[in-house]
């Protein structure tokens, strides 16, 4: 699957949904037959409202969409979560140091999550820096 719109016929198919049941009232189905084909796009909202009437999330349509692979974000929030449950502090060190300054949001988000997590593993309060406030304003 190359385009959302194709992702999205398949999904409608593996449902047994028609296109009336899961474009009607937010585009022509001629626009839909386009849609589905890879021909034409639309907007997030008339997303949305065709995510609802197919009762997926914008995440699991993600997943679906990448050949059933978790994000780059749930992986690198897995390898968080996967090293603090199993207490290797030091793999969490190290991912710590290797992401804070990535160029990439998500990373530098996960990166101050999981330095929360190393600094309240034994301490009943965690004081908020420059650095951990985005993950505490998420967490949130």
């Amino acid at each position: 699957m190359t385009n959302i719109g194709e992702t999205i016929h398949q999904i409608r198919l593996s449902k047994g949904l028609t296109q009336q049941e899961v474009y009607s009232g937010i585009i022509s189905r001629s626009f839909a037959s386009r849609f589905e084909s890879g021909a034409n796009d639309i907007g997030a909202s008339k997303l949305f409202a065709i995510l609802d009437n197919l009762a997926i999330s914008a995440d699991e349509l993600r997943f679906i969409h990448q050949n059933y692979q978790p994000s780059a974000y749930d992986q690198a929030l897995w390898t968080i979560r996967h090293a603090y449950e199993t207490l290797n502090f030091p793999a969490l060190a190290t991912w710590i140091r290797e992401h804070r300054h990535s160029p990439h949001a998500y990373e530098q988000l996960i990166a101050s999550y999981a330095s929360i997590l190393m600094l309240s593993y034994d301490h009943r309060s965690v004081d908020v820096t420059t650095t951990t406030q985005p993950a505490f304003d998420h967490l949130r």
